[in-house]
């Protein structure tokens, strides 16, 4: 690997394999907490798109954009990826309103704290673990 290189795909890499276990934890959490939000939850294709579907697409789609965006262990880095992080679980989790599980304003508010809980999860310990050095950040400019 030369030292002009911003190592993109081990980036994503990283970031896919520690945020996909760690975002479907966080699903599954979530999960346990809409009962007392007063959400239907006994219908098995609503339970796997929100517990194992969504939120891998969540974190397969932000860890794209990171690594396109060459983000560094930052506080900039962990600010951004946080936001993409966010942005990225709203988009996958916007589906769901679709169906007819998510008409009520606190079906709606629960998935936005699943993209919120999701976001904060994958946007600081994931990018803690999968961004490269912030020592490196004058190695990729040309």
């Amino acid at each position: 690997m030369s030292a002009n290189r911003y190592p993109k795909t081990a980036t994503f890499r990283r970031f896919a394999l520690c945020g996909i276990p760690l975002s479907i934890a966080v699903a599954v959490a979530v999960y346990f907490a809409l009962p007392r939000l007063q959400m239907p939850t006994d219908n098995p294709t609503f339970t796997t798109i929100l517990l194992l579907i969504a939120p891998a697409a969540a974190v397969i789609a932000g860890g794209n954009f990171i690594a396109a965006f060459r983000l560094r262990k930052t506080l900039a880095g962990f600010v951004v990826a946080t936001l993409i992080s966010f942005l990225a679980a709203f988009f996958c989790t916007a589906v769901m309103t679709r169906t007819g599980y998510f008409n009520e304003p606190d079906s709606k508010l629960a998935l936005l704290w699943l993209d919120l809980a999701l976001g904060i999860a994958n946007g600081t310990i994931t990018a803690a673990i999968a961004l490269p050095g912030a020592a490196d950040e004058d190695e990729d400019e040309n």
